[in-house]
């Protein structure tokens, strides 16, 4: 029984160091990545909603600072979001004000902090539904 536990634990540990070997190459990985897409021009075409096809170039980014913006609802639930830079297109078009047009992909994270005063309107909400029960 004693081997048991200890193969059980040597088991673990070895999952362990993999999975973080496995996360070290991958972040090493990402980081060889970006640097060659920050020195490389990538020419891209894109589709506007009017159907004009446009072109322009990838440019690379390195971000400086991601902040969380905080908001509370009127139930008294706290979100937190904030957006993440993917990718630029710097499109070769100049805008009304005269500056170059860009476009970006971004990614909205998104953190609830319910409050009490939602989740027990939520509970209530669905005890009616599943009773049937609609003012």
């Amino acid at each position: 029984m004693y081997g048991k536990k200890f193969l059980l634990t040597s088991e673990k540990l070895d999952c362990r160091l993999w999975y973080a070997l496995a996360l070290l190459l991958r972040k090493n990985f990402i980081k060889q990545e970006l640097k060659k897409s920050m020195s490389e021009d990538i020419e891209v075409r894109i589709r506007k909603p009017d159907g004009s096809v446009v072109s322009g170039i990838k440019i690379g980014f390195k971000t400086l600072k991601e902040d969380w913006n905080e908001y509370e609802l009127e139930d008294g639930t706290k979100l937190y979001i904030k957006l993440v830079l993917v990718d630029v297109v710097r499109l070769n078009e100049i805008s009304p004000i005269g500056e170059p047009v860009y476009q970006i992909l971004s990614q909205n994270i998104v953190r609830v902090k319910s409050s009490k005063r939602a989740i027990q309107e939520v509970e209530e909400a669905i005890k009616k539904e599943k009773t049937g029960y609609h003012e």
